[in-house]
Order: structure tokens, then C-alpha cells, then sequence
């Protein structure tokens, strides 16, 4: 079995044990990650790397 199949299957049996109404709350934490990371980026790495990150809401 190829890896990509591999990984199907394991989203597969991971989506049936999550209903759609479930699934909200797996994407709004992927989202509130991604924005608590650029949050961090932007104020505690800006200030050594010289570089400024734009954080996107």
C-alpha cells in the first residue's frame, strides 16, 4: 500500500468519528493557531530579524 493510500485511509476513519457540525470546531482552532502564530511572529521575532510580518485577519 502506497503512503498516500495509507494516509486516505487514516482521514477516512478519522472523518467518520467526527459529525459535519464537528468539523467547525477542528477548522476554527487550525485557524486560530495560525493566527495566534503570526501574533507571535510579529511581536517577539520582528524585533531580532529586522523583518516585518503582516498579520492578516
Amino acid at each position: 500500500m502506497s503512503l498516500e493510500a495509507t494516509l486516505r485511509d487514516a482521514a477516512d476513519r478519522l472523518r467518520s468519528r467526527v459529525d459535519a457540525a464537528g468539523h467547525k470546531h477542528v477548522v476554527f482552532g487550525m485557524i486560530f493557531l495560525k493566527f495566534v502564530s503570526d501574533v507571535f511572529a510579529t511581536r517577539c521575532c520582528a524585533p531580532f530579524t529586522g523583518q516585518v510580518h503582516q498579520v492578516h485577519l
